[in-house]
């Protein structure tokens, strides 16, 4: 009877130690996973600040750097007042201070872990069939931007806006801009991508009209004025209000201005 409790009590312990032998090898081989993204984490900061060092090296002089490295190069004095008055004074050799830079932690490197630290906290976009869930839910609407111009001069953006509506898929505001020249109108769309797709054709323009992707900020000195659909109002920037009413019907013609400006 007790050598039965014995090997009862035996069997028990060698499973127990079988499960530890278990979360002990789990346990390391989370600890080897660690190690891995500490290694590669370490060694993208060490290529970072070789890179930035190189490009701090690489640099093209300031003028003060380049008297610096006159006076390094060359061992000239300089005249000029120093700290104890006027008189010849010797410039420092600039590489005191490009090989020795100010120690900072790189914004890089700080995007860097904190992208590291929220790869796995994407949040999920649903995907189920809005019948079954009556919850309303509001569409992110990307806008995109396009360029337009040669358009004739006196053609507001309520025209342009007029005359596009019809043939595009869904609503767009219209911005006048600042030209060179008088002789001609330029525009910036605010379109969906889908309309991008189709204003970005040249079938769908009169001939003679520029058409291209707008990049870079549009900053607000530079828009004329601008025609919003959902307010169906014409805010101008300028001290002349534009005259909405200039084009009157539903059916309104785009003129291109065919003169060739320089």
């Amino acid at each position: 009877m007790i050598l039965k409790r014995i090997a009862d009590l035996a069997n028990i312990v060698l499973a127990q130690n079988n499960q530890l032998n278990v979360e002990l090898g789990a346990v390391r081989e989370e600890l080897r996973k660690c190690k891995t993204e500490l290694n590669e984490e370490l060694q993208w900061c060490k290529n970072e600040l070789r890179e930035a060092k190189s490009k701090i090296l690489t640099l093209s002089p300031t003028p003060q750097t380049s008297a610096f490295n006159f006076g390094a190069k060359t061992g000239s004095t300089f005249s000029g007042p120093s700290s104890e008055g006027t008189g010849p004074f010797r410039i420092p050799a600039a590489s005191a201070f490009v090989d020795n830079p100010p120690r900072s932690r790189s914004n890089s490197v700080k995007r860097k872990r904190i992208e590291v630290g929220r790869e796995n906290k994407q949040p999920l976009i649903g995907t189920g069939d809005s019948s079954a869930v009556m919850i309303p839910v509001i569409k992110k609407v990307v806008k995109k931007r396009v360029f337009v111009s040669r358009i004739a001069p006196n053609f507001t953006p309520a025209d342009l806006h007029r005359a596009l509506r019809p043939r595009l898929s869904s609503s767009l505001s219209v911005s006048r801009l600042h030209t060179t020249h008088d002789s001609y109108s330029s525009f910036c769309l605010f379109v969906t991508e889908t309309d991008e797709k189709v204003v970005l054709n040249s079938d769908f323009w009169p001939p003679g009209t520029v058409i291209k992707p707008y990049f870079g900020r549009l900053s607000p000195d530079r828009i004329h004025s601008t025609f919003n659909e959902a307010s169906s109002e014409t805010t101008d920037s300028s001290t002349e209000q534009n005259d909405l009413g200039s084009h009157q019907g539903n059916s309104v013609e785009i003129r291109v201005e065919k003169e060739v400006i320089g």
